[in-house]
């Protein structure tokens, strides 16, 4: 994986995900940034992450799965770029 990595198209096509996916999320309601960060960050867990957004754990999925299809939506068109640098 690292010498792929060293590759200078595969170097550049990371990069520009990486800016796509910045974009992206940039983005979003900063509700939903939060609840990124809260979870794919510090890994806390729903329940924990409701107590400190003050919902329920029910709503943290209905968030996160908004979140998700947001950047999905955002980021459709670039399928073939995520796919070459995954």
């Amino acid at each position: 994986d690292d010498d792929r990595r060293r590759d200078p198209e595969i170097a550049a096509a990371i990069s520009e995900a990486k800016d796509k996916f910045r974009r992206a999320f940039a983005r979003l309601p900063v509700r939903e940034r939060e609840l990124a960060v809260l979870l794919y960050v510090k890994n806390l867990t729903l329940h924990e992450i409701g107590e400190i957004l003050g919902v329920t754990e029910s709503r943290v999925c209905q968030i996160h799965a908004r979140l998700k299809t947001r950047l999905r939506d955002a980021l459709r068109h670039e399928e073939v770029l995520f796919s070459e640098v995954a």
